[in-house]
């Protein structure tokens, strides 16, 4: 498991006192992963929770006080569920594109026969 207010992965034996001490007990634990780094801000060295519209990147909350003020922010949960719903939509304007070329197709080769 990872740890996100340590910034680092443990194993169980090392991983026992988040589970034991009240003072690690609001500690955010992930599956462990080896791009931890990836997700934790280079500048404020912070979990990268907020999606910058503006810039098309995720930041920290700290970021959004510093290069980001002023700019369209939102969570970055509420971005990739904003993504997902337009992924489903265009999937689902692929999927009728493609049902109306293979009945233009099937038309088009009864029309040949």
């Amino acid at each position: 498991m990872s740890c996100l207010a340590c910034l680092a992965s443990y194993c169980e034996t090392h991983l026992q006192p988040h589970y034991e001490f009240p003072a690690f007990k609001k500690h955010k634990l992930v599956r462990a992963t080896a791009q931890l780094q990836e997700k934790i801000c280079s500048d404020h060295d912070k979990l990268l929770e907020v999606f910058c519209r503006t810039d098309q990147q995720c930041i920290c909350m700290l970021c959004t006080m510093d290069k980001h003020k002023g700019h369209d922010t939102v969570s970055a949960a509420a971005e990739r569920t904003e993504k997902q719903r337009q992924l489903g939509m265009s999937q689902q304007k692929i999927q009728q594109r493609f049902q109306e070329r293979e009945k233009e197709l099937k038309e088009l080769q009864q029309a040949v026969e």
